[in-house]
């Protein structure tokens, strides 16, 4: 399994990138620091990840427009993509889901809600 993971804050991608170990090792968890550099992540995968996890608030193109660009491409539009940040506005969770995200996730505050809440997402594929 792939993983595309953007996100710009280097503590939370080690984290992330912990959890993803721990629920499954085999998992390949490539790593973007902002919308642009995932865009040009799956432009150039040979294999497009199984999913993609996306940060709203990120330098440069932000969660947003990243997500927006993705679901209006056909060629990635399949791949389900998951919100996973801090924020919890709800008007803001309507308008990604609106945008195509299959998942919004609000970070978690314990290792353990991180694994129980990823490994739900993981295994529904």
């Amino acid at each position: 399994m792939i993983v595309l993971y953007a996100d710009d804050d280097v503590e939370d991608v080690e984290i992330f990138n912990e959890v993803v170990n721990m629920i499954n090792p085999s998992i390949q968890l490539i790593h973007a620091s902002n919308g642009e550099k995932a865009l040009k992540i799956l432009e150039d995968a040979a294999l497009l990840p199984d999913y993609i996890f996306i940060d709203i608030n990120m330098p440069g193109m932000n969660g947003k427009s990243c997500l927006a660009q993705i679901k209006s491409d056909k060629r990635f539009f399949g791949v389900p993509t998951i919100i996973y940040t801090t924020s919890g506005d709800i008007s803001e969770v309507e308008t990604l889901m609106s945008l195509g995200a299959v998942n919004y996730i609000i970070k978690p505050h314990t290792l353990k809600e991180a694994v129980d809440g990823l490994t739900q997402v993981l295994a529904s594929r």
